[in-house]
């Protein structure tokens, strides 16, 4: 079983994506996606570029902010070829937790 990263609610939840063995960063697009259900629409969705030769970066504050406490929801890397449109989905999942009183 995959481990559930947890993050407060209204803190930064890091990422990254790396593509296969026989894939190149250059000609992918990387759109993350934020959904609760794989069926849902998106909750969150922006488009990344790679660093040496991945996909990383943070979920905000902002955007964990608006996410509910007490849910688990899935975060992706969808890869699009932008040569031929194919794509490939990388997916971790997490849980918000309620924001901690200071």
């Amino acid at each position: 079983m995959a481990s559930i990263s947890i993050v407060r609610q209204g803190g930064s939840l890091p990422f990254e994506f790396t593509p296969g063995d026989d894939q190149n960063t250059t000609d992918f697009i990387c759109t993350i996606v934020v959904k609760q259900f794989a069926a849902d629409s998106a909750l969150l969705s922006r488009i990344i570029v790679p660093t040496n030769g991945v996909w990383s970066g943070f979920l905000t504050s902002t955007e964990t902010a608006a996410l509910s406490a007490g849910t688990t929801y899935r975060l992706m890397g969808i890869l699009t070829d932008s040569s031929t449109d194919e794509e490939d989905q990388i997916e971790t999942r997490f849980s918000v937790t309620a924001d901690w009183a200071a």
